[in-house]
């Protein structure tokens, strides 16, 4: 990626790169700039060879499947993250649906908009969570939108989604995806939390699933929304996925009852 000490020549090549790129794949500049989720303007930017933001750069190369001039996009993250590359990653990169049951409601599904990207200061995955829905029990405006960082196993490849903020954890964990088919490119997992309960909050866990988005999202920070059984089939092909990942996906330590 482009950083203090690119060249101007450097941003030349890289511009001439992209719209190379963009030519073959006979995108127009609107189209490739939606897909980016910038805007053409800053897009034209980019080709003529100006410095625009990291974060845009690459996604203006994922979207084209390119990689940035000077091979930054394989740097390692810390053994404490799980010492993984972007490049390894690249394929987990993007906006993602996540779908939950409601910790207070479970009849109620939780839809909420994601997006993972690569933190290229800390050379990390990051992601943002929109989580900004109307209640459909009392339409109340609810806001629980966070931010976090990405861990991902070294020895079992999970992925640990982890939001910390004044002493209070949120931690999502799925497997990666399983690839039955090209288009499968869901992951599956769990969400530990703490829910409230009458006169406090207790630990609370849900099974969740991760959709990743071919086209963008549209107005993802306003995307999340609880979907009710009145939904019909929407709701109810949810549903059986999320039953799946709580038979199958998440190892829950259980007895038997007499």
């Amino acid at each position: 990626m482009p950083n203090k000490e690119t060249s101007e020549r450097d941003y030349q090549a890289l511009g001439k790169k992209v719209e190379r790129a963009r030519n073959e794949l006979r995108m127009t500049q609107e189209n490739l700039a939606d897909s980016a989720h910038t805007t053409a303007k800053v897009l034209r930017k980019l080709i003529r060879g100006e410095k625009v933001s990291e974060r845009i750069v690459l996604d203006v190369c994922l979207v084209l499947g390119i990689d940035p001039d000077d091979g930054r996009i394989g740097d390692f993250t810390d053994d404490d993250h799980g010492g993984y590359s972007l490049k390894s990653l690249r394929d987990y990169v993007g906006q993602f649906t996540a779908y939950r049951r409601s910790l207070n409601f479970p009849q109620y599904i939780l839809r909420s908009g994601f997006e993972i990207f690569w933190d290229t200061n800390s050379k990390i995955l990051r992601f943002d969570e929109f989580q900004k829905y109307k209640s459909a029990q009392n339409g109340e405006l609810v806001d629980r939108s966070q931010s976090g960082e990405v861990f991902v196993g070294s020895h079992s490849g999970l992925f640990h989604l982890l939001t910390k903020a004044k002493g209070a954890m949120r931690l999502i964990t799925l497997s990666r995806y399983r690839l039955r088919s090209p288009s499968d490119l869901t992951m599956r997992g769990i969400v530990l939390t703490q829910a409230p309960r009458e006169i406090m909050q207790v630990p609370s866990a849900a099974a969740i699933l991760f959709e990743k988005s071919i086209a963008p999202i549209k107005d993802i920070k306003n995307y999340a929304k609880e979907i009710t059984p009145s939904a019909g089939p929407e709701y109810e092909k949810i549903a059986v996925d999320l039953t799946e990942a709580e038979r199958h996906v998440v190892n829950f330590a259980l007895t038997s009852v007499e």
